[in-house]
This record gives C-alpha cells, structure tokens and sequence, in this order.
C-alpha cells in the first residue's frame, strides 16, 4: 500500500451514452447525450479514486456540443459552454461559469467569456460573489490586450494596464485603499523587466528584476529608503516544512491506512483546501473531492496533526493564503 503528495491526477472515468438504436445494417447514429466525470483538472477522468464535477453532453445542430457542468454531488449547476466535434474536450463558444448556488440552482454569475479553438478570443468579464464587476479584459489569442482593468470586492481599482495586440505595455497593481501597490511591464503577457513596490504610504519597499515571469534579482528598502540586509523575496507558495522530504517523513510517522479500506479496496484521490496564516499555522481544512468517507477521515486526521508551515511570501512579508494539495491513496 502507499500514500503519496501529488499536485493532480487522472482518475475515474465513466461515460454513459443515451442514443437511437441503430437500424438494421446500418451504422449506429452519433449520440445525442454524453455523461461525463470530470477529474480536479476539469478533465475526463482516468483511473482510480473521486471526482469534482459531472458533465452533459448534447449534441447542436452544428455537429458540436452544448455542455452543462455540474458539482458533484450536489449536482448544483457552475458552467455552461461549447466543445466542437473534432476533438470533443475542446473549447468552442461561450462559456459562463457561477459561483456555487443550493437546491440544484446556480449561484451568482462567475465569468462571462468566447472561446475559439479551445483559446479565449473576445472581452471577457468576471464578477464577486457580491455581484461587482471583478474583471474586464480584451483577450486575443489568450493574451491580455488592449486597456486591461480589474477590481477588488470593494470597488476599487486593482489593476490597470495598456497592452498592445502582443500582450505588451505597462501594468499597475493596487491597494483596496486605491493607493498604488506595484508597477512595471509585460512582454507577451509576463512580467518582464524591472517592477517596483510600495508599502500603502507610498514608499518603495522592493525592486524587482524579472524575465518571463521568472525572478532575475531583488532588491529590498529600509524605511530610510536605503538598500536593506537579510533576505528579500517578492513571491513564495505556502510549503509544508521541509518541503516533500519533510512531507514524506511525516506521513511515514503519521499515516496509516484504515483496515476497512483495505478490505474492501477503497483507493484514489482525496483533494482538500487549507489556509495557512502568516505563522505558518494550518486552519479552515476543506475536502474539496474525496472517493470515500474513510480516506476523507484519513487526511482530516493527518492535517489536524500537522507542524507549523512555512508561510506563503508576497513582498518579503508573510501573508495568509489558502493552500490546495492532493493525497493520493493506493493498495499496490
């Protein structure tokens, strides 16, 4: 049996296909209805363990597909959109997402986007949960253009920028309080070149080097606006301490493999959420997508013993942030 730290898997796949018999030697016609699982990739699934969403086919008039997602289990509606014929996963159409309603009905209005050839082509607009406007972007060839904006829940803006057809141009970032928070560039749609941040009194605190996204160099400020000693990050994931080695012998310390489960061959994939706080401390432990209540017990108690994290980084500072993993349960 094992146990191990993944980022996302392949799992259970199962379709189930409604259509007309066939007549008497004749080819079997194209369904008209597809039921599929989808994987936390919001891909087919394949293989062992849980899945998050259920998908409706219908076949369109124009031999393509009109798709209805669903969350599993409570089969509450969050997308709607189009695949073409060709390759059936491809995107093509509208797509609109919501936010998770109750009693099989969608919630509030997500995302509002076009697809062509499985890229988002268009103005695309996301919306809070409050039913503020979130995002209004020009998309070409899936790269930002042309005046991009986004906004916090409150109203105020949190990015603008003036990009060219090649996803090129100055980008700013702001605080809730409106008060600028980092500035720079994009090339094809990355950072790229020198960023600067400010602390919400407007004073440098970081310089930052980046190519393709990619931290070339950093330079940190005291208050007295002079270079600062010690380490100087701009961004940094959440980890568990010591990073797989550490997460490795935790399990190997922690883990153990419920003898119901293993009599009866349960297996596959528990996807759970958690938040990290600027301490590193682990709280607010969500199951996202679990096979099985006994694999699901199996993490709960696992995160309820775990150490201290290290916390994510944004502008050498600590900041909470909600962290997702995947444990992969299996009897080989």
């Amino acid at each position: 049996m094992r146990c191990s730290f993944l980022k996302a898997g392949w799992l259970l796949f199962i379709i189930v296909v409604v259509g007309r018999p066939s007549a008497l030697g004749q080819s079997a016609q194209p369904p008209v209805f597809l039921k599929v699982l989808l994987d936390y990739t919001m891909r087919p699934a394949k293989g062992a363990g849980g899945y998050s969403r259920v998908e409706h086919l219908y076949r369109t008039a124009d031999s393509g597909w009109r798709a209805h997602r669903f969350i599993y289990p409570t089969m509450v509606p969050d997308a709607m959109y189009y695949l073409d014929d060709t390759a059936i996963r491809r995107l093509q159409g509208p797509f609109v997402s919501y936010y998770e309603g109750e009693a099989s009905q969608p919630g509030p209005l997500r995302e509002q986007r076009y697809y062509r050839a499985d890229t988002a082509e268009g103005r695309s607009y996301s919306w809070h949960r409050n039913g503020r406007m979130a995002s209004s972007v020009l998309l070409r060839r899936g790269l930002m253009t042309d005046t991009v904006r986004y906004w916090h829940e409150n109203g105020q803006l949190q990015q603008l920028g003036l990009l060219d057809t090649a996803g090129t141009g100055p980008l700013e970032a702001f605080y809730e309080s409106g008060q600028r928070l980092q500035q720079g560039s994009l090339l094809h749609g990355r950072k790229h070149g020198l960023w600067t941040v400010y602390d919400e009194q407007g004073h440098r605190t970081m310089t930052v080097q980046l190519a393709a996204d990619s931290v070339v160099s950093t330079t940190c400020f005291d208050s007295a606006g002079q270079p600062a000693k010690g380490p100087c990050i701009y961004e940094r994931e959440a980890n568990f301490s010591g990073g797989l080695l550490g997460w490795r012998r935790f399990l190997e310390q922690n883990f153990q493999y419920p003898k119901e489960a293993i009599r009866n061959d349960i297996e596959g994939v528990v996807r759970f959420m958690l938040t990290v706080g600027t301490d590193g401390s682990v709280s607010d432990l969500e199951i996202v997508a679990s096979p099985h209540p006994l694999l699901t017990s199996v993490v709960r108690r696992l995160m309820g013993r775990t150490p201290k994290w290290e916390p994510a980084i944004r502008f050498n500072k600590p900041v909470k942030t909600k962290a997702a993993q995947v444990v992969f349960f299996s009897l080989q």
